[in-house]
């Protein structure tokens, strides 16, 4: 007990003697690490997809094919004073880049697109191989509301069917909507924390089309003779890897046909049917791929083409820019290079 009292005479006298340099730094550590309302969006880097894939428990036995990624960091003070001084690094409105949704809702998001990509690419180079599969247990999710739109239905919603009419895929989600009129209401059954409820949704037209405003991502079991195991971490998300994966899985299953010694990054979301559509942040991918001395780089079509070729030129950056649509495309484009 005497040496207990010893102790915490030593720490009392230690906080009375430095107790202006002890605020002075717990005020210090508080204004550093206050988050304002923005983000800073930065180049990011490449990641081997051989540390992000295993066939039948075997790592691919190339690193030729990169994954390209985003740095985003909290508007914090030492954020926003770098962001000053490095002309690359950009301040955004956290306003600009979410919404009201909560943390729980956007990283449920993040991680079934991740999700959705990679069994994309599964099911686009097995496709592409000739190799035998089929998908079982598919499951169509609400992944994003918009606040415009005019529903109840909810983030994490698990859609069971729309008018009494099962729904299997988010094909078929499409095909109700086209068979109806703008301004229709729908009643749209879902799975909600394990309980069913009745949602509703009314049509719009966005532009010509008529639309809901929400976005559905797709889970399905594939199910072939080899065994894909994906190796994601917590932090890594977004669908914007499924081109790249879908090449790497490719070029394992035909025995590394579209090897070659040139360093390959690329970036692009794609669909069970090899359609490659645009992503976020390509400029900062771009720049993040040259630090890392990647040679070629594969880009969705259009717009990310575009803004890809106006960062290259504009830094005079010694990288091949290609534009992709589909799988096929990058597949040809690599069995050219080899």
């Amino acid at each position: 007990m005497i040496h207990i009292n010893k102790i915490y005479e030593k720490i009392k006298k230690y906080i009375i003697e430095n107790l202006r340099f002890i605020v002075v730094f717990l005020l210090l550590l508080l204004v550093v690490n206050y988050e304002f309302p923005y983000y800073v969006n930065a180049p990011g880097g490449i990641i081997s997809i051989k540390e992000k894939l295993l066939i039948d428990g075997e790592t691919l036995n190339n690193d030729f094919f990169n994954l390209t990624y985003v740095s985003e960091y909290r508007g914090t003070i030492p954020n926003l004073i770098l962001a000053k001084i490095f002309k690359s690094w950009d301040i955004v409105k956290k306003e600009d880049v979410s919404s009201n949704e909560s943390d729980e809702d956007e990283s449920f998001r993040n991680h079934i697109m991740l999700e959705e990509g990679n069994e994309n690419a599964l099911i686009v180079a097995l496709t592409e191989a000739n190799i035998d599969f089929y998908t079982s247990n598919r499951q169509i999710f609400i992944t994003y509301v918009d606040e415009v739109s005019n529903t109840d239905l909810e983030i994490q919603d698990q859609v069971i069917s729309i008018d009494g009419v099962n729904i299997t895929s988010k094909s078929d989600i499409t095909s109700i909507i086209d068979s109806k009129d703008v301004d229709d209401k729908i009643i749209i059954t879902v799975k909600s924390n394990g309980q069913m409820a009745d949602r509703y949704a009314i049509i719009r037209d966005v532009e010509g089309e008529k639309k809901l405003g929400i976005l559905v991502s797709e889970t399905k079991d594939v199910i072939t003779a080899k065994e894909i195991t994906f190796n994601f971490n917590q932090n890594e998300s977004g669908p914007s890897g499924g081109l790249m994966m879908a090449l790497a899985l490719y070029d394992a299953f035909t025995d590394n046909s579209l090897v070659s010694d040139i360093k390959i990054a690329g970036t692009g979301a794609i669909d069970e049917d090899g359609n490659v559509s645009s992503i976020g942040g390509v400029e900062y991918k771009i720049k993040g791929a040259y630090n890392d001395d990647v040679e070629v780089f594969l880009v969705p079509s259009g717009e990310n083409y575009e803004d890809a070729l106006e960062v290259v030129q504009e830094n005079n950056y010694h990288m091949t820019i290609v534009p992709i649509s589909n799988i096929n495309e990058a597949i040809s484009y690599l069995l050219q290079i080899k």
